[in-house]
């Protein structure tokens, strides 16, 4: 089984400082983690300085913590590639809204960290995942709008 967690945080949180969004799976039967995928969708704002993860991708180091504290830098900065951002729609208070999800797996499209999902493989699933995102300083805003973390458990 796949264990999808969808923590939106605080609407415009923005990131000029280190932000951790946090996924509990304390409730969880402990397990051993076989796999893992990450998405983290930004909002698109057009004309209003809000970025996608088109640009995101630019700004942003993504560094993902689990329960054990093994670590792992994802994403960091310097990487600009279409293959990676899928485009869609989330509903907010009835509204389409857009939003560009960065998606990061390590068969199809692998974070350009320098570290890979797999450094969790063989790890303890059950406990708190924290998402550590950093971003830049400047004029750009950059607003996540969801992460997503699924987890799958070993045999």
């Amino acid at each position: 089984p796949t264990f999808d967690v969808l923590p939106a945080p605080p609407k415009a949180q923005l990131f000029g400082a280190p932000v951790e969004i946090p996924f509990n799976l304390t409730g969880l039967t402990a397990f051993t983690v076989a796999d893992v995928d990450l998405a983290i969708g930004f909002y698109n704002e057009n004309g209003s300085g809000f970025v996608g993860a088109d640009v995101a991708d630019t700004l942003v180091k993504l560094e993902l913590v689990a329960p054990d504290n093994t670590s792992a830098i994802l994403w960091d900065r310097n990487n600009s590639s279409p293959a990676y951002v899928a485009a869609d729609y989330v509903y907010i208070d009835g509204a389409a809204t857009p939003v560009s999800y960065l998606n990061l797996n390590d068969t199809g499209t692998p974070p350009l960290g320098p570290n890979l999902l797999s450094s969790f493989n063989g790890h303890p699933g059950q406990g708190t995942w924290k998402l550590r995102v950093f971003g830049t300083s400047g004029g750009n805003v950059v607003v996540p709008l969801q992460a997503k973390l699924s987890i799958s458990k070993a045999p």
